[in-house]
């Protein structure tokens, strides 16, 4: 079987990145049992990245397998059917934008969260209404799509019953990560941060809620005599919001705790894992969320790093043993949880050959799911 993953929008950001890869990881793993060939599709123009941050794209498929090939295409949805006609693909997913009833190559769509709905006003009118209208195109026009957590799901039926494709939940099953942490540097003194953190991995949206986090160590600071920080990886621009970045800045100077906040904008992935891995805890006080816990929290599961997360409803579909949940929004529970976390930094984390083995069960999970929903849209043609 010969399946295209479809990179344009998902290869903008972060967490669309990962995705893919842990959708091209799992079908590797069951290209194991089953002949499958994978195809990563690129619009040659239109890319919202610098050309660094393509290879390094490019390179995280090729470090998965070489079965795994790029392929550019024009960015038209002619220039998308010719590729996918050399390529003689049998299915293309994960699709954001309808490709239409008729569109001559099996597809599938994939949606990641309404949170317009819940939060009106981080969006401007014409945002909200695109994305009322993108979805309401996939819903009526795709045979099937993908999301992440089963709140997703729920959502799509309660603001958009009359939905008339079949909706599929992915089980979560984080990118082979593990690789990344092959080689030891120190990362410590790369970055001049301390010995003693917590981390928080998430782009610097204000949804994210960072803000909860640098008032929970600043009643630390306060109260106790714990002495930690706080080091945050991800891009510090929301284009929704131009000046939150600067102004949660003012705020952390305002709480005196400039000297514990390392915020080091976007780093190598390689480095970000290795500063996860030395990590106390992964925090994520996140007030909404598209799947379980988000990336960064999928991605400490994966390494056995603890994690204290916002008691949001798809955070709760978490089960991991290593996930802690704190009130959402409560300052004074999440510094309660902190302090709580910081004895198990001592436990050693398990062995990564026992990491790897659980990744790949996860893995193995997610691409029979794919291969279940590849099926479906595959026989709804027929």
């Amino acid at each position: 079987m010969r399946i295209a993953l479809l990179g344009d929008r998902f290869s903008q950001w972060g967490g669309g990145r990962d995705f893919l890869l842990s959708c091209a990881n799992a079908l590797n793993i069951i290209n194991q049992t089953e002949p499958l060939q994978i195809y990563l599709l690129l619009p040659r123009k239109g890319i919202l990245l610098e050309e660094t941050e393509i290879e390094h794209f490019r390179d995280w498929f090729r470090n998965i397998s070489r079965n795994i090939q790029g392929i550019p295409y024009d960015n038209s949805q002619q220039g998308l059917i010719d590729s996918l006609h050399i390529i003689n693909a049998d299915v293309v997913f994960p699709v954001m934008e309808s490709l239409g009833k008729d569109f001559p190559v099996p597809w599938i769509g994939y949606w990641y969260d309404f949170q317009h709905k819940y939060y009106p006003e981080y969006f401007s009118a014409d945002e909200y209404r695109l994305r009322d209208w993108e979805i309401t195109r996939l819903l009526s026009e795709a045979k099937a799509i993908l999301v992440a957590a089963r709140t997703v799901k729920e959502d799509a039926l309660k603001f958009f019953p009359e939905a008339s494709c079949q909706i599929f939940v992915l089980p979560p099953a984080p990118g082979p990560i593990i690789g990344y942490l092959g080689e030891e540097q120190d990362v410590h003194k790369k970055y001049s941060i301390p010995e003693k953190y917590f981390l928080i991995s998430n782009q610097f949206w204000v949804h994210k809620s960072h803000i909860t986090a640098f008032e929970a160590l600043s009643i630390l600071k306060q109260k106790t005599d714990v002495n930690i920080s706080i080091v945050c990886t991800g891009k510090t621009f929301d284009p929704r919001f131009p000046t939150y970045f600067s102004e949660l800045e003012e705020k952390i100077k305002s709480m005196g705790i400039k000297d514990r906040v390392y915020i080091l904008g976007h780093i190598p992935k390689q480095d970000q894992i290795q500063i996860m891995y030395d990590a106390i805890a992964v925090l994520q006080p996140s007030l909404f969320e598209g799947t379980p816990g988000g990336g960064s929290v999928r991605e400490a599961v994966s390494l056995g790093i603890p994690s204290i997360i916002s008691d949001i409803p798809v955070n709760k579909e978490l089960t991991d043993k290593e996930v802690i949940f704190f009130r959402t929004g409560s300052v004074e529970d999440l510094a309660e949880k902190m302090v709580r976390v910081i004895p198990r930094a001592l436990i050693t984390p398990p062995e990564t050959t026992i990491l790897e083995a659980k990744a790949k069960a996860r893995a193995q999970v997610r691409g029979e799911k794919l291969l279940e929903v590849i099926s479906y849209v595959k026989m709804s043609r027929r």
